[in-house]
């Protein structure tokens, strides 16, 4: 049996666990860093709902950005990257530029 959600569960879900839905076994936390920086691609094409177009991370060129002390980060494990949410702008970290993440989650 497949699960479906209504709409009203998806008007009060955010953009990141949205994200952390459509991809799969991926999962939302809530992370914390001491404001380090790091090499991220980045993107502020979204759709509709708000989620960002995975492949204009992907395509995008590493840039330095400074992580915020509180965020909500997306684990995606399977493609191996870290996606976060930072004033409109939707960054991916990928994982194997870093051994262990670089903040706590």
């Amino acid at each position: 049996m497949k699960k479906v959600k209504l709409f009203e569960q998806y008007v009060n879900e955010s953009a990141i666990d949205l994200l952390a839905d459509e991809i799969e076994d991926a999962k939302a936390f809530d992370a914390f860093s001491d404001g380090q920086s790091v090499q991220a691609r980045s993107t502020k094409k979204t759709w509709d709902d708000g989620v960002p177009v995975l492949k204009y991370i992907a395509r995008a060129p590493k840039k330095s950005v400074k992580l915020p002390k509180k965020f909500k980060v997306v684990d995606d494990t399977k493609y191996g990257w870290w996606y976060l949410q930072v004033s409109g702008v939707w960054y991916g970290i990928e994982q194997s530029d870093y051994g262990t993440p670089p903040f706590e989650y």
